[in-house]
């Protein structure tokens, strides 16, 4: 495998990171066996943990079609501004992120997610807590990252749907919004459960507001995105010279 994009996640990349933050990477590859591009041995992902380190590479044609759905994780990767391995390749995706990006599949995945993240913020989503979690829904009555992470894509929403573009660092773009994610935080014994619920429905009023007066109306293109995996690997497959060594009858 090769990787054509690799960027630092999580909280570090939305500089909202503490001394004890894990570092996440993140990225998309592209493969190099002629059995995973064209035959059996399908690779979408790549996944590596442990030693505080997760580092997760989505496979380029994987990474497209998280787009079609609007994966926030894939958005993000392509708005990220700080890539720490980035080739022509990467750049070609890259500059077709606005192509990629389909708003109205993204306005449902936004509030999918802020629902998802409400219910674990308020410990009322089912299956086993983690540890960290339920020890802060215990001593807090709610979680502060689940509620940071709510509120950061609300705000990442709004901003796509009046600007065009998918901010990542929070920081870079809005420091007063970062100082208060990072005292919800890290602060949690400041902020009473009730008004975090009654923030997380303003902000979820705020992103319905911004997408029925969006500026902009973006579509998923298939032909973009069939054309990039042409292109990118369309040189891996001739290198390969597969096709001369098969007897096809």
């Amino acid at each position: 495998m090769q990787i054509i994009a690799k960027t630092l996640g999580g909280s570090h990349s939305y500089g909202l990171d503490t001394e004890s933050s894990d570092k996440d990477y993140r990225g998309i590859f592209v493969n190099t066996d002629i059995g995973s591009i064209l035959g059996l041995d399908r690779c979408d992902h790549q996944v590596n943990q442990g030693n505080g380190v997760d580092e997760v590479y989505y496979e380029l044609r994987n990474a497209l079609r998280l787009l079609r759905s609007a994966n926030t994780q894939i958005i993000e990767l392509l708005y990220s501004t700080d890539f720490l391995d980035f080739d022509d390749r990467g750049a070609k995706v890259v500059c077709q992120r606005q192509n990629l990006v389909d708003s109205s599949k993204l306005f449902a995945s936004l509030r999918g997610y802020i629902q998802s993240e409400l219910k674990l913020a308020n410990g009322t989503r089912t299956g086993r807590l983690g540890g960290k979690r339920k020890e802060s829904i215990d001593h807090y009555g709610y979680s502060p990252k689940n509620f940071v992470q709510l509120f950061r894509l609300a705000w990442a929403g709004t901003i796509y749907f009046s600007k065009g573009y998918f901010p990542v660092n929070v920081r870079k773009e809005d420091g007063d919004f970062a100082d208060l994610l990072m005292k919800v935080k890290t602060r949690p014994a400041e902020f009473s459960v009730e008004d975090l619920n009654v923030a997380a429905q303003d902000w979820d009023k705020k992103l319905i507001e911004h997408f029925e007066k969006r500026s902009i109306d973006t579509k998923f293109d298939d032909e973009i995105a069939n054309r990039l995996c042409l292109e990118i690997y369309g040189p891996i497959v001739s290198r390969c010279h597969v096709f001369g060594k098969l007897n096809i009858c």
